[in-house]
Order: C-alpha cells, then sequence, then structure tokens
C-alpha cells in the first residue's frame, strides 16, 4: 500500500538548504525542484523523499501555522546510521562545513546499544542520525 514517505519541511532559504542537504550526502532531486521548492532522497536503502517549501506553503499545505524552530519543536527526525563511524562523519559534515547546521548534541553512547547525535538544520528542523546495536538492548 505504501511505497515511500515523503517529509515535507519550510524553509526560510532554500539555496542554503540545498547546499546544506547535498554536504551530507542526500540527491538533489533536480527534475522535481523548482523555484519554490528543493526536493531530496535520503542516502541509503529506504525510499525517503525530503520536499522543502517556503513557509508560507507549508502552512497553506497542512492549514496551521510553521512551528518557529529556534523557539520550539515541530518533530525530531531520526535516520538509522550503519555504524558509529556513520554518526561520526555526519556531525563532523554538520560541525566542521560552512553550510549553515549546527550541532546541538555531540556523538554519545546511550545505554550501551544506541550511539547517536543530533543537529539543527539551517532552517532548525532537529536530525538524530542513531545507530543501534539491537545485540546490546537490554531485553
Amino acid at each position: 500500500m505504501i511505497h515511500d514517505i515523503w517529509l515535507n519541511l519550510p524553509s526560510k532559504n532554500l539555496e542554503k538548504t540545498r547546499v546544506f542537504y547535498e554536504a551530507l550526502g542526500f540527491a538533489y532531486n533536480k527534475n522535481s525542484s523548482h523555484a519554490g521548492m528543493v526536493s531530496f532522497t535520503a542516502p541509503g536503502k529506504v525510499n525517503i523523499v525530503v520536499c522543502f517549501f517556503p513557509p508560507e506553503v507549508i502552512a497553506k499545505f497542512s492549514g496551521n501555522p510553521v512551528t518557529e524552530t529556534d523557539t520550539s519543536n515541530e518533530v525530531l527526525i531520526s535516520l538509522g546510521a550503519n555504524s558509529k563511524e556513520d554518526v561520526d562523519a555526519i556531525a563532523k559534515i554538520v560541525q566542521e562545513g560552512d553550510t549553515g547546521g549546527k550541532l546541538y548534541s555531540e556523538p554519545i553512547e546511550v545505554d550501551g546499544w544506541m550511539y547517536g547525535c543530533g543537529f539543527c538544520d539551517p532552517d532548525g528542523h532537529r536530525w538524530n542520525p542513531v545507530y543501534m546495536n539491537f545485540d546490546n538492548m537490554p531485553k
């Protein structure tokens, strides 16, 4: 029934958003993007499309005002990483890149089986790359 997931998020600067997500390895969907939006496919095996629109377009689509991400959270988007090294690589791109993102949580191991970090994109959307070693998960 469902074949993919589409995330539609507001962006105050579509070009800055494009540069940031391309640096993270998201594939820019040139054929699905235009002057009023940018679209990407997340890296990996799962088909997740992330589209960014100006805030007023998201408000029109959703029928609600757009969350101010500098004072509140709309959602935490978690990304399943293949390894701790992948989490570290993403954190390094965000931390050392000149693309407008920032880490809000350094990579850390939690409960002996999860390893992740947290970052905000240029528009303040919060992402959580996490590696989970289910063999070490408490039973």
